[in-house]
Order: structure tokens, then C-alpha cells, then sequence
């Protein structure tokens, strides 16, 4: 369970609560991201007038834009020493601090799924415990990770590699140890998304979608996964854009779905009440058209907030702060909810210790991570001994990527680098591929690297099926680096690998497993209809 204050901690609490004013308390409340509040022009001036609880530093998750070491160590400095109550600085480092940061010393895991199906749970306390504490040399205590979506919808454009895999009882000791990574270092781990996501195929950015099971359906894979990470103590639970319609009925007046993150049923009366839990909630970015269609500005807001929501991550402060006081003053929210939200958010900074100081560097991030990679690559189907590849002179080999787009195939650059050592390389987007050709190469590879960042979350293209039919293909190999679910499109194929993720080490490692210099000891950690069941893999050796 959430770990008991000190009753040192419990007095700094509530006399710190007692002296702060309604606008003080409201803007505890708020989560701004930096790069708002440096637009400002005075960051000074900003957090003055808006001593805000929480400033959200470097990129979004889905955005990637990465910054710089440098970059983000800036904007730590400018804003921790800034207001009276201490400010908690957060970010989405869901793959490890590297996975945010541009040239820097800093680790970058693979996805949560490529731990799972390297099958030792420990990889994932090492994945938090590493997380935490490059976290804090940058003086960053909240991380919106542990992803704990269930990977339940093969069209899921969301979830994918996000998660620990489909099935609840293989993926709780993940979760439960990445938990404790992390928390027992000093980082606050965020559970996501709230009551779930990874079974409807919309996407929440721009619907609000649903968790469509019905309640003991839902008790019984969710709800499983939601208690046992309570029960590890979790501080904080990130509410989706995402309605239960089994528990919550479209509402008669405006013919529309309430989002989770505007449901009093599903924060207060199912994860308080029914899972018992006492730490932090936090909105999904509030930009998202999910919980943007549900009202207008001011209804959904007040909802999410008489709902539950203690803390509102990119609420449009200035716009925000004085709407609130005015509902306040309007009766529209409670001082007894406000109160209780800014005390939620003052134990977790009490949790936390918010000392700031050198954190000692851990150095042995990427030599896990490399671990992880190693043992996530997972063979699924090997025909006719497709794999491993003949290493041979004058070797022909075609690459294709899909989706089509630049993004996409940049990532994806490391593999061909690295296949050019053992033969001539062709690479193009799937779309551009001949097909009177294809029978040339030695062997033809599709890299599958659909995700919700490259606009497209399945990978499908209409001129996939030349690919599959053509007989005078020698050897069709199919690597899932993106979508694990892709093999229930392409079963025709010689081989069919997943990776659970697609990082520049990976991407190397798979290369070398093509040719039997490594092995493929993972395990499929979800179930892929008719196909795969969860544990399932293939090895060479």
C-alpha cells in the first residue's frame, strides 16, 4: 500500500495547506509544461503571479521531440528554485531519461513489452531504479510511467508496445517491480491510463474512446492489474480520456460519453472507493479532443475537478487559475474538494523529499538495457528454416518500411546500416517496392514500424499482398518492431520476428539474429488471435 507520512511529514502538510491562499491552492493544482510558461517571456514574473505545483519539463511522449541534455537542464534551473512551496518537475520518461534527451550519457530502454518478453521481472525494477535516479541528476521526482494498459485490442493505436503485454497475471510482476524501481529511488511512478486503455481501436487524441468490458469482465483484467499496482504503493494513477459505457451510459441530454477524466463514478466511487486508492490523481494532457469534446471549457473542467482530478496537466493556466476562483466563489467546487486535491499533491511532494542534491550516476543503465534488447527478440514463425540467413558474397537484399513515410524510415536507418555488412542493400518505403524484382534479392524484408506517432498504428498498406503472393520470393521476412500484432496480417509469411521496440541497439542485435550470431530467447508477452499464445517463441538454437 501507499507508504505511511511521518508524522513529521503529516504536520509540514496540513500547516503548509493552512497558510496558503485560494489561488495559491488552485495553482497547486496545475501541471504547466515549461516551454508555456518560458513563452511568457519572464519566467520570473509567471510563477509569481501562478505558483503553479508542478512544471512538466522536456517532450511530450508521443510528440518525441527530443531535447538536449543541456536543453533541459536549463529549463530544471530556471523554475525549481522559483516559489514558496516546493515545485515537483515531471516528465514522460515511459523509456528512460534517454529516451527524451539528444546526445546525452543517459539510458534508453527498450519498450514496457521487450522487458516483458525478456522475461525477468528484475529487468524491470533495474529499467525504474536506473530511470529514477538519472531523473534526479536533473532534479525530476515524477515520471508518467508505469504504463499498466493491458494490450487487449490487436487495432489498439495507443497501447501497442506501451505495455507490459495482455495477459494480467504475467504482466503484474513487471508492473509491480518497475513500481518499486523507481519509488524505492526516489521517483514517483505514474500507473496509465486510467481505467484503462488498449481495447477500443480510436484513439483518445482524437475520440473519446471506451474500455467497452463489462464490470466483472473488467475486475478481472484491469481492475486485477489497477489493485496490485495500488498495493505496490503506487503515488500516482493518470486518468485517460476514456469511457466505461458498460458502468457509465451515454448521457440523454448531450447524447455523448463521459470520459473517465470527467467521471465522479469511475475516480471517486471505483478507484477510490471500490480499489481503495490514496494517492495523486492526474489528467491526461487536456488538449487531447477526447476530453475536449465531452463540454465546454468551464463544464469540463469543473466536472474533472468535482470528479476527482487533483492535479490538471496543461490546463491553459492563465485561463484556468481565475475560472476556477471564480467557481469557488460561484460554489460550482468546494473548498473541502479543493482542499483535498492540494492535499493530495502536498503528500506526495512530503513523499518525495524534495532535497535537492547530487544524485550519484548509476553507469550501468545501458548494459541493461543492451540485456533487454538482446533477450526480447522473439521468433514467432520460421517456415522451410528461413532463418538463419545464408551469409554469402555479392548477397541481394530488399528492406522495405511501412508505413510510407520519412519518419518512419529514418528510425529505422541503424538496421539497414548494419544489414550492409553482409551484402547490397535496397531500402524504400513499402509503397515504392517492384515487384517484378522482388524475386533478385536473397531475401526480402518487411520492417513493420507503425505507431501512433507516424500517424498510422497498424502498418497496413494495399500493396502488401504482392509482397506475400509472389512465389519467386526466396525468403519473405516480416520484424515487427512497432506493432506486435502486425503477424495477424501477414501469417503467409517465411519468418516472422517481434522486437517490442525499435531503438538503434535493437535494431543492430536483430540484424545479427537474421544470421544466427544471436539467438532469440524472447517470449510473446500478449496473444495474438489464432495465432500466438502469451509465452509463445521460437528458437534457432
Amino acid at each position: 500500500m501507499l507508504k505511511e507520512l511521518t508524522q513529521e511529514q503529516k504536520q509540514w502538510v496540513e500547516v503548509t495547506l493552512s497558510s496558503m491562499t485560494e489561488m495559491e491552492k488552485i495553482c497547486q493544482t496545475v501541471c504547466e509544461i515549461h516551454s508555456n510558461i518560458s513563452a511568457s517571456g519572464d519566467v520570473d514574473a509567471w510563477l509569481e503571479k501562478y505558483p503553479v505545483g508542478t512544471v512538466y519539463v522536456g517532450s511530450e511522449v508521443i510528440d518525441k521531440k527530443n531535447k538536449s541534455y543541456r536543453q533541459l537542464k536549463e529549463e530544471v534551473s530556471i523554475v525549481k528554485a522559483k516559489t514558496k512551496i516546493p515545485l515537483i518537475l515531471c516528465s514522460d520518461f515511459e523509456q528512460g531519461v534517454g529516451g527524451q534527451l539528444d546526445n546525452d550519457p543517459f539510458t534508453c530502454f527498450p519498450d514496457s513489452m521487450a522487458i516483458a518478453a525478456a522475461g525477468n521481472a528484475q529487468y524491470a525494477y533495474e529499467a525504474g531504479r536506473i530511470n529514477a535516479l538519472e531523473s534526479g541528476v536533473l532534479g525530476v521526482h515524477w515520471t508518467f510511467s508505469t504504463v499498466t494498459d493491458l494490450a487487449m485490442g490487436k487495432d489498439n493505436p495507443i497501447t501497442l508496445t506501451r505495455s507490459f503485454g495482455s495477459d494480467p497475471d504475467t504482466m503484474i510482476p513487471f508492473i509491480r517491480s518497475h513500481i518499486r524501481g523507481l519509488q524505492e529511488h526516489g521517483c514517483a511512478a505514474t500507473g496509465k491510463h486510467f481505467p484503462g486503455d488498449g481495447v477500443d481501436n480510436r484513439n483518445q487524441h482524437f475520440v473519446t474512446s471506451f474500455n467497452p468490458l463489462k464490470k466483472e469482465e473488467w475486475m478481472a483484467t484491469y481492475g486485477k492489474v489497477w489493485k496490485a499496482a495500488i498495493d505496490e504503493g503506487l503515488m500516482t494513477i493518470m486518468v485517460g480520456h476514456i469511457a466505461m459505457p458498460e458502468l457509465e451510459k451515454m448521457d440523454e441530454k448531450t447524447h455523448k460519453y463521459r470520459p473517465a477524466t470527467a467521471s465522479k463514478l469511475l475516480m471517486t466511487d471505483l478507484l477510490r472507493g471500490e480499489l481503495g486508492y490514496k494517492g495523486l490523481i492526474v489528467s491526461d494532457a487536456l488538449g487531447m479532443n477526447g476530453f475536449c469534446s465531452w463540454a465546454d471549457y468551464e463544464t469540463r473542467l469543473i466536472d474533472a475537478f468535482n470528479g476527482g482530478v487533483d492535479v490538471f496537466l496543461w490546463p491553459e493556466t492563465e485561463r484556468f487559475v481565475p475560472m476556477m476562483m471564480q467557481a469557488l466563489a460561484d460554489g460550482k467546487i468546494s473548498s473541502e474538494r479543493l482542499d483535498d486535491a492540494v492535499r493530495h499533491v502536498l503528500e506526495l511532494k512530503a513523499r518525495l523529499d524534495l532535497k535537492l542534491g547530487v544524485v550519484p550516476f548509476d553507469g550501468n543503465g545501458k548494459k541493461i538495457s543492451s540485456e533487454i534488447a538482446a533477450n526480447a527478440l522473439n521468433l514467432l514463425r520460421n517456415e522451410k528454416n528461413t532463418l538463419p540467413l545464408e551469409k554469402k558474397k555479392d548477397a541481394k537484399y530488399l528492406v522495405m518500411v511501412t508505413p510510407s513515410n520519412e519518419r518512419a524510415k529514418t528510425v529505422m536507418t541503424p538496421f539497414t546500416e548494419a544489414l550492409k555488412e553482409y551484402g547490397n542493400v535496397d531500402y524504400c518505403y513499402f509503397r515504392d517496392m517492384d515487384e517484378e524484382k522482388l524475386g533478385e534479392y536473397d531475401a526480402v524484408i518487411l520492417m513493420n514500424v507503425a505507431r501512433a506517432r507516424y500517424g498510422d498504428s497498424r502498418g497496413w498498406e494495399a500493396q502488401i499482398w504482392p509482397f506475400l503472393k509472389r512465389e519467386e520470393c526466396k525468403k519473405r521476412i516480416v520484424i515487427g518492431f512497432a506493432n506486435p500484432f502486425f503477424y495477424y496480417d501477414v501469417p503467409s509469411c517465411d519468418a516472422y520476428i517481434n522486437t517490442y521496440n525499435c531503438y538503434a541497439e535493437t535494431q543492430k542485435m536483430m540484424v545479427k539474429a537474421l544470421f544466427g550470431e544471436q539467438d532469440f530467447p524472447g517470449k510473446s508477452p500478449i496473444e495474438i488471435p489464432g495465432y500466438v499464445k502469451v509465452g509463445d517463441g521460437l528458437r534457432l538454437k
